[in-house]
C-alpha cells in the first residue's frame, strides 16, 4: 500500500545518502533526489529494483547545493510537481577541502554544508507545512557532525579568507547548521506549525568525505578499519523520520556545548544570512 509520502534528500547518490534512500524506498516512500549528476541519481532506481526493492520510487532533479541559483531552480522544479514534502534530509556535504569560493562568493564548505541547505529549507517550507499534521509532523533532518563542538563562528570573516584551516572551516559550517536547526525548530513551535527540525550526528563513517584528508592519503585502508560501516549511520538518520521517534529520550540525546545552545548567537547568525541576501522573498 502506497504511503503517499514524499522525501527530499540532497546528495544521495553515494555514502550515507545512498543508504538512507534505500531505507526510504523499503518504507514505500517517494524519494526526490537533488544531485549534480542526474544520470547517477536515475541509475539508483534500477540498482534498487535489481536488489528486489519493489516499493517506493525515485525522482531526480539537478541540484548544486553550493549555488544559490541552482537551489532556487531545484525548488521551482520540485514545487511544480509536488505540493507536499513530508521529509527533508539535508545530507549533502564536503569536508577538509582546499580553499575555494563558490560562484556566489562564499567559502565552499560553509556554502555547501550550511548556506545552501538554509536556503533550500526556507524555500521548501510551504510544502513541509502543507504535509505536516497534528499527529504526524513533517520533519527536517540535518546530517551534522561532532566537529561542531570545536566550531566558532567568525562573523567578521565568515569565509575564513584571512586564515583558512580546512578543519576549522568545516567545524564552523557544522556549528552553523546546528544553530540554524535549533532556532528554526523554536520558531516553528511558536508558530504552531506541524514541522520538526532535527540535527543528527551519524558517527564517524567511512565515506568519500575523507578523500581530501591526510589520513586517507597516507593510510588509504585505515578509515575502512576504524570507522563505521555505511549501514549503521543510515539507520541513525532514518530514525528521526518516523512518528514513533518524534520524541527521543534517555541516552540518545547529548546536551550541546554552550555556543551551540546560545540564543544570541543563533539570532546573530539568522539575521546575518538575511543581511547577506541569502533568502530572497
Amino acid at each position: 500500500m502506497k504511503t503517499g509520502k514524499n522525501a527530499v534528500i540532497t546528495g544521495g547518490t553515494r555514502g550515507i545518502g545512498f543508504e538512507v534512500i534505500k531505507m526510504l524506498m523499503k518504507c514505500d516512500i517517494n524519494v526526490i533526489i537533488g544531485c549534480r549528476n542526474i544520470q547517477q541519481g536515475q541509475a539508483l532506481l534500477e540498482k534498487f529494483r535489481s536488489e528486489e526493492i519493489k516499493t517506493g520510487n525515485i525522482d531526480v532533479f539537478k541540484l548544486d547545493i553550493s549555488v544559490t541559483e541552482s537551489v532556487k531552480e531545484f525548488v521551482a522544479a520540485v514545487s511544480q510537481k509536488y505540493s507536499k514534502i513530508h521529509y527533508l534530509i539535508n545530507n549533502a556535504g564536503i569536508m577538509f577541502g582546499p580553499y575555494i569560493e563558490t560562484r556566489d562568493g562564499y567559502e565552499s564548505q560553509f556554502s555547501t554544508n550550511y548556506l545552501g541547505h538554509f536556503l533550500l529549507t526556507h524555500l521548501l517550507m510551504p510544502q513541509l507545512k502543507a504535509a505536516g499534521e497534528e499527529k504526524d509532523n513533517a520533519r527536517i533532518v540535518n546530517v551534522s557532525s561532532c566537529a561542531h563542538v570545536i566550531g566558532k563562528l567568525k562573523f567578521e570573516d565568515i569565509n575564513n579568507r584571512n586564515r583558512y584551516i580546512p578543519g576549522e572551516a568545516y567545524a564552523q559550517s557544522k556549528l552553523a547548521q546546528i544553530l540554524f536547526s535549533n532556532y528554526l525548530n523554536k520558531l516553528l513551535e511558536k508558530e504552531g506549525a506541524h514541522v520538526q527540525v532535527h540535527s543528527v550526528h551519524p558517527g564517524i563513517v567511512n565515506t568519500d568525505l575523507f578523500n581530501s584528508t591526510h589520513l586517507k592519503k597516507l593510510v588509504p585502508c585505515l578509515p575502512k578499519l576504524l570507522f563505521k560501516h555505511l549501514s549503521a549511520p543510515s539507520c541513525t538518520t532514518s530514525l528521526l523520520l518516523f512518528r514513533h521517534y518524534a520524541v527521543l529520550t534517555g541516552n540518545k540525546v547529548r546536551v550541546l556545548p554552550s555556543l551551540s545552545a546560545s540564543s544570541s548567537v543563533k539570532l546573530s547568525l539568522w539575521n546575518s544570512l538575511y543581511h547577506l541576501n541569502i533568502v530572497v522573498q
